[in-house]
């Protein structure tokens, strides 16, 4: 009889349990942002590691649970500039970079037949490839704009040729 009784609870939390978690899941499809919606999906996980034994759970597991995703919600990182990163990413994963930033050269150098371009951020970029380019401070904002797998393009406003460049400092 003890047995039947202590499995009929358990049978009844684990419902509960899973009738919170149901919630919470519904509750995050609903979040427009995909960091925002990740952000609550990781609370919810953390939340279940959290809870090793289903007899733990007692009736209110679905506050924290919904505490969790409502959090998740609200919480969202500040945009930060991150064009000092620009170019570096193999070496700083984590963070956000913008695909294209316009800059201002203050020094272009050629060496060998290949453009060095001194930024006013104090980036440096190099010509890798051997196309000809003709740079004047006068033919419009220049920028440097993310390419396919991991390359980048020097170009400016008014011209339709670019330059396949990397970041040296």
């Amino acid at each position: 009889m003890r047995i039947i009784i202590g499995l009929a609870l358990l049978t009844l939390t684990s419902f509960a349990t899973a009738e919170a978690l149901d919630k919470a899941l519904q509750q995050c499809r609903t979040i427009e942002s995909a960091d925002q919606r990740l952000d609550c999906y990781d609370a919810i996980g953390r939340q279940q590691d959290s809870t090793s034994l289903p007899s733990s759970v007692n009736s209110t597991a679905a506050e924290p649970t919904k505490a969790l995703a409502t959090k998740a919600l609200t919480a969202k990182a500040p945009a930060k500039d991150n064009s000092e990163l620009f170019g570096f990413e193999a070496r700083q994963i984590t963070k956000q970079v913008p695909d294209r930033i316009n800059v201002e050269v203050i020094k272009a150098n050629t060496v060998h037949g290949k453009k060095i371009f001194q930024l006013s951020n104090g980036q440096v970029w190099k010509q890798i490839d051997t196309k000809r380019f003709v740079f004047s401070q006068t033919k419009g904002q220049a920028y440097i704009e993310r390419g396919a797998l991991g390359s980048f393009f020097f170009s400016q406003q008014n011209s339709n040729t670019r330059i396949r460049v990397k970041r040296v400092k």
